[in-house]
């Protein structure tokens, strides 16, 4: 009939829904509502997307490296702080480094690295000089290009040929890109941060001292990363690693602290 008759009142259909919906409750209207927002989305999710599909940036796009740069303070933390001190049960570059390297630790690394090199060996020198010619003492401004060439060099370039080399003439199995190998390289100089400061004081032996806990701080780290890496053939390949480790740190500290 579509119509009932309330005390001579004819109300239809529609009034009589306008009605029963006053009187619902506000969670059953939502529900009413979130179920016709369902419907509505389980149909537009049968609609095929003809939007445009983004394009995959390429290595010499900014938006390439982005993704390197996106890491949070705490894994910066952890590993500045596992490098300087590294434990021989735990590989770092197995439980810190591996599948998830980042940009910004290395370049933060190599440029408080070179900065305090910098610092530290002008003070050295300022300490040093004598008394008679300290008018004549001047800021070697100069030694930040040779101290950011040095670094950047050791952690950046010699990361790369060492991988190609292994990679592509003795053909060793890489489980490590070139990406994380910089990243190991420049994450075991975080040691010499601190000790670049302390080497200002003149003590000869104590330099020494200094200089070889951080050989060993860093040597493990690149040894853990590396002897994975460097099969029974190749051990003339470690060997190397260990040598330009040890005469890299030894010219680093004759050139600027001597």
């Amino acid at each position: 009939m579509g119509e009932v008759f309330y005390d001579d009142v004819i109300v239809s259909n529609k009034d009589r829904e306008a009605i029963l919906l006053e009187f619902q409750e506000p969670y059953q209207i939502s529900d009413q509502g979130s179920s016709s927002a369902r419907i509505d989305n389980s149909n537009n999710a049968n609609v095929p997307n003809n939007g445009p599909v983004p394009e995959t940036p390429t290595i010499f796009s900014l938006s390439y490296f982005q993704k390197f740069f996106n890491v949070n303070t705490e894994d910066v933390v952890k590993r500045i702080k596992d490098s300087m001190v590294p434990s021989l049960k735990a590989d770092y570059y197995e439980s810190l480094i591996k599948a998830r390297p980042d940009l910004y630790g290395p370049v933060w690394v190599c440029l408080t690295l070179s900065f305090s090199l910098t610092i530290g060996s002008n003070l050295f020198d300022y300490f040093n000089t004598n008394r008679n010619q300290m008018e004549h003492w001047k800021y070697g401004f100069h030694v930040i290009t040779k101290a950011l060439f040095a670094v950047f060099v050791y952690s950046w370039v010699l990361p790369i040929m060492l991988w190609s080399l292994l990679k592509w003439y003795l053909s060793s199995e890489m489980c490590i890109s070139a990406l994380e190998l910089i990243c190991t390289y420049s994450y075991a100089l975080v040691v010499y941060i601190p000790l670049s400061i302390f080497w200002i004081v003149h003590i000869p032996y104590l330099q020494w001292v200094l200089l070889l806990a951080g050989l060993i701080s860093s040597g493990i780290v690149l040894i853990s990363t590396m002897q994975p890496m460097v099969s029974k053939e190749n051990y003339t390949v470690g060997g190397a690693i260990i040598v330009l480790h040890i005469v890299f740190n030894v010219l680093i500290f004759m050139y600027f602290f001597h």
